[in-house]
């Protein structure tokens, strides 16, 4: 069975483009509130407190659109016996150029959304401490940083490799 026998519903495209949208906009918001350099992000959104309420009300979509993703894609992720067999056998490191993942997902699109969600799960739990600093200890919010520049980085990373794989390949 060839990856054109599974075909993607409409609530799996608007769940994925809901957390690409997302992500952009997010990660967009962030630059111009982060680096000084980027100053003219601000002033796309009049101001940086706009920016800021941008980037909460994107982090609560985001948020949405990963728990629907995750209901929706679950039941196509669970790693079966190839996938542990690929892995066991090196996966892509492997000099055996063994099939992997015959379903809908091969073995590295299963990865990527347990990363995903992994990733996104932090994203949104240390957003949720650094939306309001106020109300946690000093140093749950200097680790909400930490974890949430990480989760960035890794939707940063992972995107462009995801993008490039898809449609660059």
């Amino acid at each position: 069975m060839s990856r054109r026998d599974f075909s993607s519903s409409r609530i799996e495209r608007i769940s994925h483009w809901a957390l690409i949208s997302s992500l952009f906009i997010l990660l967009f918001t962030n630059c111009g509130l982060l680096f000084s350099s980027l100053l003219f992000i601000r002033h796309l959104f009049w101001s940086s407190q706009n920016a800021s309420t941008i980037h909460h009300v994107t982090g609560m979509f985001f948020s949405l659109s990963l728990l629907v993703s995750f209901f929706i894609w679950i039941k196509d992720c669970i790693p079966d016996g190839e996938d542990l067999e690929w892995l066991r056998r090196g996966g892509p490191f492997s000099w055996v150029a063994a099939p992997f993942g015959r379903g809908k997902f091969n073995t590295i699109q299963k990865l990527y959304f347990f990363g995903t969600m992994l990733f996104g799960i932090m994203a949104a739990s240390s957003g949720i401490l650094l939306w309001n600093p106020y109300l946690f200890k000093r140093e749950l919010i200097a680790w909400g940083h930490v974890f949430h520049t990480f989760s960035a980085t890794f939707f940063t990373a992972s995107g462009i490799i995801h993008i490039y794989l898809r449609h660059f390949r």
